[in-house]
């Protein structure tokens, strides 16, 4: 399943120069402009602004297709076309994508005569990852409500705010294009079915287009055990391990990772064990929101362990929302022992 709009154009040569040169310090942005009501390809001039600043980028061919450079500096792009609304919308480059490497986008603009066109806000990734392996593949809002929220595209298309689908050996999409994504807390992981992580990044969603590379920043990891990780996972208690979250959150911090890297190393070293992964909250707030916020704590606990190579039929995953505290006082200290995730294990 491959919940999101995807932008289908081709790179093979119908695009014209771009008419500025190249720059360490830019990327290529390629793609359409189109009316919202007829779906005409529209020829356009593309812009970039900067503070006080407004250079002109290029203009597009006569069925609307550009490509054009877009300086890094860039906070807005807008597009104009005669006898039409010019569409501006802010930017965000995040984590520095590779000099010249290219994004495409879709642009729907509306007559001047009628009512301005609701722009929805975009998620434009290249994916610069091995095509040779078949990938698991997430770009998630962290928030929980986020993630289940569904957008009305100007097309009326119901699409949510992120994606998670599995690429199979050579079929890797170079580009993805998700229509209506929500601003906010996001996270890309990406890792190959034998549990090595290619690249696992948090960002933030912006208003307007946010542009995000998918890369290796680091060497996979194969999964190996070995006594060390044995000793850490059992320190908490015999046959238990427990990894903890933030107020009201459920992504994994980097020690909480490297926690359950251990767990799976131990699970790889040792193949008869067994893990029971159960979430819990603290006693704040509305009792089914807890539910579900420790669901979603647990299914994240278990599918890191599943990327690891852990099997599914190994792991048994239960939630509790805040009904089991470990400790009932107020202060802080005591509130956080009970947002956690405890897997204890056993042998089959």
């Amino acid at each position: 399943m491959m919940p999101l709009f995807l932008l289908s154009l081709s790179l093979n040569g119908w695009f014209g120069q771009p008419t500025q040169p190249a720059s360490a310090n830019t990327i290529r942005l390629w793609g359409i402009c189109y009316d919202v009501t007829t779906t005409a390809y529209l020829p356009v001039d593309i812009y970039a602004l900067s503070g006080t600043s407004r250079t002109r980028l290029g203009h597009s061919d006569k069925d609307g297709k550009f490509s054009v450079l877009v300086p890094l500096s860039t906070t807005s792009i807008s597009f104009a076309s005669s006898t039409y609304r010019a569409v501006t919308l802010p930017v965000t480059f995040v984590n520095n994508p590779t000099p010249m490497t290219d994004f495409g986008v879709g642009i729907i603009m509306g007559k001047q005569d009628s009512a301005a066109v609701p722009q929805v806000d975009q998620l434009i990734v290249r994916n610069e990852l091995p095509n040779d392996v078949a990938v698991d593949y997430r770009v998630e809002p962290t928030d929980p409500r986020m993630a289940i929220a569904m957008t009305i595209t100007p097309h009326g298309n119901r699409v949510p705010a992120g994606m998670h689908t599995r690429f199979r050996k050579g079929e890797l999409m170079r580009s993805v294009h998700v229509e209506g994504a929500k601003p906010g807390p996001y996270r890309a992981i990406v890792s190959t079915t034998d549990g090595r992580v290619l690249t696992d990044k948090t960002f933030t969603l912006t208003k307007g287009l946010t542009f995000l590379e998918v890369r290796v920043d680091a060497p996979a990891k194969p999964v190996s055990a070995s006594a060390a990780d044995e000793k850490r996972v059992e320190t908490v208690a015999p046959g238990t391990a427990i990894v903890y979250f933030e107020q009201s959150r459920y992504e994994l911090t980097p020690d909480t990772k490297e926690s359950l890297d251990s767990v799976a190393r131990l699970m790889t070293g040792h193949s008869q064990l067994l893990a029971h992964v159960t979430g819990y909250t603290d006693k704040l707030g509305e009792q089914q929101q807890n539910l579900t916020l420790s669901e979603y704590r647990a299914k994240l606990v278990a599918d890191y362990l599943k990327k690891q190579g852990i099997a599914e039929t190994r792991l048994r995953v239960d939630w509790q929302g805040g009904k089991a505290l470990v400790s009932s006082g107020d202060s802080e200290a005591e509130k956080a022992r009970n947002r956690r995730v405890v897997i204890r294990f056993s042998r089959q």
